[in-house]
């Protein structure tokens, strides 16, 4: 997927971005439609409503590169910002990389560029099957989700139509 920071064509089976935490996974999809004018943030209301928080839960446990770990970088010859959470294009040639170099990993956990203190994990598709993880069948739209809204207010975030 264009604009995805670890998908690639040498992923063959896509990658699947899941986040910790409501904040972290709206920082990571909505970065870029958070708008400033003046002194003030907005974002717009239509975008939200498009959106919903689904739960997971991984049924095995899996193997990550973890790109938050000091340890792990230094052993690839790595860091994190240059190569995991700097430009798009690196973070993925990262990627094509460990997935080439050890069919066992399932993906890469990494810590959230936008908004610092959230993880995220990419897990690679073919690896991580469906049948891995389960969603909660009810998911909460982002206009009526209560940690979202609490966000939006401490980031002092306007919505706009």
């Amino acid at each position: 997927m264009p604009g995805s920071r670890f998908s690639c064509a040498e992923i063959s089976g896509g990658v699947l971005y899941l986040g910790s935490d409501h904040t972290t996974c709206f920082w990571e999809v909505f970065w870029e439609s958070v708008q400033s004018s003046g002194t003030e943030l907005r974002i717009g209301k239509g975008k939200l409503a498009e959106r919903s928080v689904f739960k997971a839960k991984l049924k095995r446990t899996i193997r990550v590169f973890d790109a938050a770990d000091p340890a792990q970088l230094k052993l690839i010859g790595a860091n994190g910002v240059g190569c995991f959470n700097g430009s798009y294009a690196i973070a993925r040639s990262w990627a094509a990389r460990l997935y080439e170099a050890d069919p066992r990993l399932d993906g890469i956990r990494f810590p959230s560029a936008r908004g610092g203190i959230g993880v995220n994990l990419a897990l690679f598709g073919g690896r991580v099957r469906p049948e891995d993880i389960t969603f909660e069948r009810k998911a909460i739209p982002l206009l009526r989700d209560v940690e979202i809204m609490n966000l939006l207010l401490q980031e002092k975030i306007a919505l706009i139509k």
